[in-house]
């Protein structure tokens, strides 16, 4: 037996959907999540000595995580879902929608967690900066290197400001007198340690840039998460359709099994004239 061209339609968009979105988009997840965990602007900053101690790391590090299960599921369920729609299997399309829902609660999940922690890792950034500058500058390398490349980067200097560095232990070996790091200076020279004040220097404070980008960030992954959720919804609409068809065995007969039914319709019809013929009584037997 076979669908009905209308369902043919529904199992052909099911096995493109699965195939191009949740194989393709969890590779892509799964490949976003990765990026954030390794990316050296957060994850060098956010082991740095002190950051690691003081700082809500364990939040961002759930949010990594929570994406990189949310798209290795996509990427493995993608696969159990082109499988099921193309081969027509109701287990495989249960586990499936089954799957679905679970990405979809993952990523409920997450947003009510940024939203929750948001003004509070605010205020952590801030604090983890300027404490780092303080007391972990200049005395951790790896520390040190995480300040000296977001400075760079992202063009600012201390915490609120360059002024952060007068009362650092950095600033104290150097008896400050406006020093600030190298990676402050504007025109930065690699043989150069320090930079004084009347240098061009960055002035604005990298708490103020970094929670910006994290807010930048987070305002596109709300937008793209809601275009998710549409396209969820219709992928999942595709494949419960399909899965009902299926197990209602909403289905028209193939091309040989009408061929047969209409050789048997025609024997039992030829059977029928032949019966009624033969039980007509003969004229000769009348006498």
């Amino acid at each position: 037996m076979a669908l009905r061209s209308d369902l043919r339609c529904i199992k052909t968009l099911s096995v493109w959907w699965n195939a191009i979105f949740w194989f393709i988009g969890g590779i892509l997840l799964l490949a976003f999540a990765l990026y954030l965990r390794l990316d050296p602007l957060y994850g060098s900053f956010i082991n740095g000595s002190r950051v690691s101690n003081m700082c809500w790391v364990s939040h961002y590090w759930i949010l990594s995580y929570l994406l990189m299960g949310s798209g290795f599921i996509m990427a493995v369920t993608g696969l159990l879902g082109v499988y099921g729609a193309h081969k027509e299997k109701t287990t495989f399309l249960g586990i499936f929608c089954i799957a679905l829902l679970i990405v979809v609660l993952t990523q409920l999940v997450v947003g009510i967690l940024g939203f929750i922690w948001k003004e509070e890792f605010k205020r952590q950034i801030t604090d983890c900066i300027k404490e780092g500058i303080r007391f972990d500058y200049g005395q951790s390398d790896t520390h040190t290197f995480s300040i000296d490349y977001m400075q760079r980067r992202m063009q600012c200097c201390g915490g609120d400001g360059p002024v952060d560095y007068a009362n650092s232990n950095w600033g104290r070996q150097w008896s400050n007198n406006g020093r600030v790091p190298s990676s402050c200076c504007s025109s930065w020279d690699q043989d150069t340690v320090v930079c004084n004040l009347a240098r061009p220097t960055f002035v604005s404070g990298c708490s103020e840039r970094l929670i910006w980008m994290f807010e930048r960030h987070g305002v596109l992954i709300i937008c793209v998460s809601i275009i998710l959720v549409g396209f969820e919804a219709l992928g999942f609409l595709f494949n419960v359709i399909l899965w009902c068809a299926l197990n209602s065995k909403i289905t028209v007969p193939e091309q040989w099994e009408m061929v047969g039914t209409i050789e048997n319709q025609e024997t039992d019809t030829q059977y029928s004239q032949y019966s009624r013929s033969s039980s007509k009584p003969s004229f000769n037997n009348r006498f």
